[in-house]
């Protein structure tokens, strides 16, 4: 009997025994699982995140060649290379540009793509589509100098402010007129890193569809008593002075004729100084109603708008001097349209010549390549046709009052080649853009820059391509993330 319970005891312990080994075996197989569960879990996010690092780094790849494009086309307008495979962060980027159409208008498309290569061969792609109007980048300033800006009293400002050098603006000036003005309040200025602003040309050759007019006074006569000859190019385009016919129009004049004056010569007063001139000058006043319409008003006046040839605008030149002929006069023109702008003038007036041979970008917004008189604006009005109101070279002595150049209807480009030395002592509004390619030593008065880029459509199609490539500036029409294409 006692045998038979000892037999019995051991097949328990064996069936105990067996049960534990089924429970550990089975509670091995639980956690076996849960971790090969928690060991993929952790993987598929792992992967995931992986995934998703990799494909934001592409996407910040593509968005890298589109700012890289960007200061491209602030260093060259007409930048259009594009970028093949440029390493980066960890991968690469590609970017491709061109000319397209997009709501009706002629545009740039840009076509950027980031890349990030997989750990297990192969990549991630992000691709982004923009779609943007390329334009000049000093034509997005209210007020641009490629030299200091000194201003003093009380000119305000309408937009953005712009100095290759310094801005000394102290205090009240160039105050921005309204927080809704582009740049706000606190960011619409910037000065001390460069800009190129596009490089203007002056002869006839490059106006082919206006009615363009040299305007030079006769060397034969005395100085004080001198009449102006007005040389009308026949040919549209022409540039060659030989072939135009001499109209011998006598313009109104200041001091009662043209001042046809001696090298050395002293003959204006700047700041209560006589100003010593080294080369001939002549005079020109348009000193009333009167004398502004008979020489500029486009059917009466002296340079009228000729639409024989189909052309477009008028473009009065003073600063040229005429090829075969020996003395290279500068000119002096001052306008007074008292009191109230009865008589705007549509023309484009030039007063500026350049000296330089080299057509470079560099050399044709390089100041001292210029000369030209100096110019003084009071009760006048300038509405180009052609988006041109003035291509001068210098103010040295002061306008006393009342400018008016452009209109918010009519927006100009009013492009200096040299400085405003003078007092620009003047009231009244400027609306568009002001280039100066020299300094502005001295910008009181009230007068106030607007910026209106509606002279930009205006400009003559025929001039932007001896622009040049200067800075240029991208506005998006369209930004928009598009499917891979996958390396392509």
């Amino acid at each position: 009997m006692a045998t038979g319970r000892r037999g019995a005891r051991r097949g328990e312990g064996r069936r105990e025994e067996g049960m534990a080994l089924i429970a550990v075996v089975i509670m091995g197989l639980i956690l076996t699982i849960l971790g090969m569960t928690l060991f993929g879990m952790a993987t598929y996010e792992f992967n995931q995140t992986t995934n998703r690092d990799q494909s934001a780094s592409a996407f910040w790849l593509a968005e890298a060649a589109i700012e890289r494009a960007k200061g491209e086309i602030f260093k060259r307008q007409h930048w259009s290379v594009g970028f093949d495979s440029i390493a980066a962060g960890e991968g690469w980027y590609k970017l491709a540009i061109g000319d397209t159409t997009i709501y009706g208008e002629s545009a740039r498309y840009i076509y950027a793509q980031g890349f990030v290569p997989r750990t297990g061969g192969g990549y991630v792609e992000r691709d982004i589509e923009l779609f943007g109007k390329v334009g000049a980048a000093a034509f997005e300033y209210a007020l641009f100098s490629m030299g200091d800006i000194v201003a003093r009293g009380n000119p305000g400002v309408c937009g953005l402010v712009h100095a290759n050098g310094e801005v000394d603006n102290g205090g009240s000036s160039l105050d921005q007129l309204a927080d809704t003005c582009r740049g706000g309040y606190d960011e619409y200025i910037s000065e001390d890193f460069e800009v190129i602003p596009p490089a203007m040309r002056t002869p006839a050759q490059y106006y082919p569809f206006h009615s363009y007019y040299y305007v030079v006074g006769e060397p034969g006569h005395a100085p004080g008593v001198g009449r102006a000859l007005v040389y009308r190019a026949l040919t549209p385009g022409a540039d060659v002075c030989a072939d135009s016919l001499a109209a011998g129009a006598v313009l109104e004049t200041i001091r009662g004729g043209i001042r046809v004056m001696l090298k050395d010569s002293l003959d204006a007063i700047q700041d209560g100084v006589p100003v010593l001139y080294t080369v001939d000058h002549v005079g020109y006043g348009f000193l009333s109603t009167a004398a502004i319409d008979k020489s500029f008003h486009w059917t009466t006046g002296e340079c009228t708008l000729d639409t024989r040839y189909g052309d477009e605008s008028v473009v009065v030149n003073f600063g040229e001097y005429l090829q075969g002929t020996t003395p290279e006069w500068q000119a002096d023109l001052d306008f007074d349209d008292a009191p109230a702008y009865p008589a705007p003038i549509l023309s484009t007036v030039i007063n500026t010549r350049y000296t330089s041979a080299d057509t470079s970008i560099t050399a044709l917004t390089n100041t001292a390549n210029w000369t030209g008189g100096n110019n003084v604006f009071q009760h006048v009005r300038f509405t180009p046709g052609n988006g041109i109101a003035l291509l001068i070279h210098g103010i040295a002595m002061s306008g006393p009052s009342q400018i008016e150049i452009g209109t918010p209807g009519d927006p100009a480009l009013f492009y200096m080649t040299g400085s405003i030395l003078g007092n620009f002592n003047a009231n009244g509004n400027i609306w568009g853009t002001t280039i100066v390619l020299g300094t502005i030593d001295r910008l009181s008065g009230n007068v106030d820059f607007h910026f209106h880029g509606g002279y930009k459509v205006e400009l003559p199609p025929y001039l932007q391509p001896f622009w040049q490539s200067p800075s240029g500036y991208l506005r998006v029409l369209l930004w928009r993330e598009v499917p891979p294409r996958y390396g392509t």
